[in-house]
């Protein structure tokens, strides 16, 4: 079966292209997301920097499931990074329009030892597994942080869960790495990245590097794949076209 997957750090809808406007200003909007979600055709997207529960804001409330629902996406999950304020329920999203057969969320915590002078934040990684006709994908949605001791707690557990399974997998997210970081190299060994040439994913209004990807498994047919520069994160989405 031939389907479209999407990686987007939506940044929790903050719409960029207010700032392009003469107020300057920002505020939550979804309905930019779900039109460039539609267009993409994707069945199953991978999206970082999402609220699912905001006493501060209501805009923070439930956003997969209004995202999915603006999308007509049919299934969608929150997996819980850290609360923001201490209520704020924030982290990663997965939606798909095929069924669900079984998923969890794994806690990625930082290191005890905040060595590097970088912004330390606990992270999550999605593993859901899907039907799709008689086959099962395992889909893995990570946000690698910012310190190189982070990155490694995150790959290690990824390492750990693609040995316990035996289904074709992808992975995709923010990565926060560009390509001549160890770690996307290890990955590029375990795996075949989705554009081979380095195609700048951030920010959306002056993009300088690529830290958003989409890796798959070897036994997954890549047909194509590209970043698409739409405006209304401060990221692009990547999307891509695979047969499995």
């Amino acid at each position: 079966m031939i389907f479209n997957i999407l990686t987007y750090n939506i940044q929790h809808g903050l719409n960029y292209r207010l700032l392009k406007s003469e107020e300057k200003i920002r505020k939550i909007e979804f309905e930019p997301i779900a039109s460039l979600i539609k267009q993409s055709k994707a069945d199953i997207i991978g999206l970082n920097e999402v609220y699912n529960y905001g006493e501060t804001n209501i805009d923070r409330c439930e956003q997969p499931k209004k995202i999915a629902n603006l999308s007509n996406i049919k299934n969608y999950l929150f997996g819980e990074a850290i609360k923001v304020k201490g209520t704020d329920l924030y982290g990663n999203a997965f939606l798909t329009n095929f069924d669900i057969a079984s998923y969890k969320t794994i806690k990625v915590p930082s290191p005890k030892e905040h060595t590097e002078d970088k912004y330390y934040e606990d992270r999550v990684l999605i593993e859901a597994n899907v039907k799709i006709e008689n086959k099962i994908l395992t889909c893995f949605i990570t946000h690698f942080g910012l310190a190189v001791g982070e990155q490694e707690i995150m790959l290690n557990i990824l390492k750990e869960e693609i040995k316990k399974i035996d289904t074709p997998y992808m992975l995709m997210g923010d990565f926060n790495m560009t390509d001549d970081s160890p770690i996307i190299n290890e990955l590029k060994q375990m795996m075949n990245i989705s554009i081979k040439e380095p195609t700048n994913t951030f920010s959306s209004l002056n993009p300088f590097e690529r830290i958003d990807y989409i890796f798959l498994s070897k036994d997954i047919k890549l047909i194509e794949s590209h970043v698409i520069e739409y405006v209304a994160s401060d990221h692009f989405p990547v999307v891509a076209t695979i047969e499995l």
